[in-house]
């Protein structure tokens, strides 16, 4: 992480919320936080052209099982478990996803 970015979240925070919506607003896009089961924890504002996936996610609390399933047979959850590196997704039509980065956060790390 560079120096500003590094600054700019040294700080403490005070919620999830908080913390994803200076994350949205420091790289300019929407930003999810889920934990290990896939539960939503907190989201940050999105635009109107957000992805069908987000907004599934969203109002189910949960990342959708089409997605779940999809991650694991293309091996972004696998990837995601055995890496700090951010990985991006690209856009996948036929689950309603646009284009993403994760990024594993574990905890104690």
């Amino acid at each position: 992480m560079n120096g500003e970015n590094r600054q700019m979240f040294s700080r403490p925070f005070y919620s999830l919320e908080e913390f994803v919506d200076a994350i949205s607003e420091r790289f300019q896009c929407p930003v999810t936080i889920e934990d290990a089961n896939h539960h939503l924890l907190a989201y940050s504002s999105h635009d109107e052209e957000t992805d069908a996936a987000r907004v599934s996610t969203i109002i189910g609390r949960r990342v959708p099982e089409r997605v779940i399933h999809r991650f694991w047979k293309e091996g972004v959850i696998p990837t995601l478990n055995q890496s700090d590196e951010p990985l991006v997704i690209p856009k996948i039509g036929d689950i309603g996803l646009g284009n993403r980065v994760a990024i594993s956060i574990r905890q104690n790390e």
